[in-house]
């Protein structure tokens, strides 16, 4: 039989491993919103400045002419969250529908925003990125103004890829644009707080070049939340299990 003080040593060993495995595990995100627009509708989504369609399973703002230059907009609300500790990861998929016109202002913009669609964050990036207009930038909304947090003159030419935007517990976002069946990516990081609230997805087009058709589409939208590991509330349930050992 093993001694008490021996028994106590091993509980105390197991516990450590135990916490120090857990810390090692990311924590699991939880879904707010997502859609993959599979249901063949744009239930729930709001057109502004011209029609977007549900076209082969994806949000698709059509090829054709369309005058004058302006954004044509797609959104949703949900319930406003505040995610813990300030982590999420926001994605989706893009594509230009015609990507032989290479008109730099040509652009999509999909944007994170709390209900009202005042304040949150935006990631711009142009079809072209031969000057300051083909730039990929991060956006802080403020009360409806959009200021640059941040900016990059692009590696990567993606007329079809993936976007992700998110903001881990200390703080950095991230922006990254991957190029689709490719290994190349654009990658933004900056520091920021400003904003805890969000309850509203905006999908944009930005169509300048009026009489030239271009179109774009979007697909597999999702937000998530990334809650803080659970190690403190282990430590400190295995400190009251030892204490309970002891008596």
């Amino acid at each position: 039989m093993f001694s008490k003080e021996r028994k106590t040593c091993m509980n105390t060993k197991i516990l450590v491993l135990l916490v120090i495995a857990l810390a090692a595990v990311p924590a699991m995100a939880e879904v707010v919103f997502q859609d993959n627009f599979d249901d063949g509708d744009l239930a729930g989504w709001t057109n502004t400045g011209n029609v977007w369609v549900n076209t082969d399973g994806k949000a698709v703002f059509p090829l054709g002419t369309k005058s004058p230059a302006d954004y044509y907009s797609l959104y949703t609300t949900f319930d406003n969250v505040q995610p813990e500790n300030g982590a999420f990861k926001f994605t989706g998929e893009f594509r230009f529908l015609n990507d032989t016109y290479m008109a730099n202002q040509n652009s999509f913009r999909v944007c994170l925003l709390d209900a009202a669609g005042l304040n949150g964050y935006t990631i711009r990036r142009a079809l072209k990125q031969d000057d300051s207009y083909g730039m990929l930038r991060l956006l802080k909304v403020t009360n409806g103004t959009e200021t640059v947090l941040a900016s990059l003159n692009p590696v990567v030419y993606a007329a079809t890829g993936t976007w992700e935007l998110s903001r881990d517990q200390e703080g950095l976002i991230t922006v990254r644009i991957n190029r689709a069946n490719s290994e190349q990516f654009d990658l933004i990081t900056v520091t920021d707080t400003s904003f805890n609230n969000f309850g509203r997805v905006e999908l944009k087009e930005y169509y300048y070049e009026s009489g030239t058709p271009v179109g774009f589409s979007f697909d597999n939208i999702k937000f998530e939340t990334v809650p803080e590991p659970a190690t403190m509330v282990l430590t400190i349930m295995g400190g009251a299990f030892m204490l309970k050992r002891r008596k």
